[in-house]
């Protein structure tokens, strides 16, 4: 059986971790005013957002992560 658990905290710190970096390139696109901080900005803090409330999800189970669940999340 496959425990989902980990699978969500993983991908919820992966979203974070994107998120974040969609903000280094903030500064750039405001400096050469290529109008795309907007949409940098808002991808962004979506993508946190999601990996926030991902990470705040609270399922049984442990947080260990077997070969299956490893399978899974490189897949996914």
């Amino acid at each position: 059986m496959i425990n989902i658990r980990p699978i969500i905290r993983v991908i919820a710190v992966l979203l974070i971790i994107i998120g974040g970096a969609m903000f280094t390139g903030l500064p750039v696109s405001y400096y050469f005013n290529s109008g795309d901080a907007l949409s940098l900005l808002y991808s962004g803090l979506v993508c946190i957002m999601v990996g926030a409330a991902l990470w705040m999800i609270r399922l049984p189970g442990g947080n260990d992560i077997k070969k299956r669940e490893g399978y899974l999340i490189v897949a996914l």
